[in-house]
């Protein structure tokens, strides 16, 4: 877009003026210029600034050693174990594995991934050199939604805190009385899967 420009003083538009007469700069001003003349106040003269109250008192400079130590954490003592099933404590091995894309499609695992989920009595878990803590929650209604599919029984969720650097869950299928099997349904990407998916692992006695 081209810029706009101005009009042309030199143009045969202009009107040439006189320049206006100076005035004199001896002229003394008339009576009615010095009545209208505003008196200066004094407070206009000598204008008077307060300065400023600090409102605190202010602090005593650093003494060298002074600061003292910092906080030690708190030690949460043991933990409460309520969350944690025995009948889930022991092996589990892997039934099947699956990856569902992001993109779409999908892959079987399950011949890439044949270490066991360790279940410990004390709420730790371990899959082979990963490891964290588990506990059993009740599957709340927007845990299916989460996961992608219909509620079709289960009641209970198993979860595993430190899961591939984050967490996973998933549902418990039970059925008569005993823990059939465990899934575990995580998001992963490279370079441990080829795009960004979620996996969901099944889990089933030895």
């Amino acid at each position: 877009m081209s810029a706009c420009g101005g009009d042309d003083a030199s143009g045969s538009d202009a009107q040439t003026t006189s320049a206006p007469s100076q005035p004199s700069a001896t002229a003394a001003p008339t009576t009615a210029q010095r009545t209208a003349a505003p008196t200066p106040s004094a407070a206009a003269v000598k204008p008077t600034v307060s300065a400023a109250k600090p409102t605190t008192a202010p602090l005593p400079p650093a003494q060298q050693g002074s600061n003292p130590p910092p906080a030690q954490p708190q030690d949460p003592g043991p933990r409460d174990l309520s969350d944690v099933d025995p009948a889930l404590v022991g092996g589990w091995r892997v039934y099947s594995a699956r990856v569902f894309y992001e993109a779409g499609g999908g892959g079987d695992l399950s011949n890439v991934i044949t270490t066991q989920l360790q279940l410990s009595a004390d709420g730790t878990w371990s899959f082979g050199s990963s490891s964290g803590d588990w506990s059993v929650s009740a599957i709340a209604p927007d845990d299916w939604s989460r996961w992608g599919v219909a509620a079709y029984g289960p009641t209970r969720k198993i979860e595993l805190a430190g899961w591939n650097r984050d967490a996973a869950d998933g549902p418990i299928d039970e059925g008569g009385g005993s823990v059939d099997f465990l899934w575990v349904i995580y998001s992963d990407g490279p370079p441990n899967i080829g795009a960004p998916g979620t996996v969901w692992m099944k889990f089933g006695h030895p």
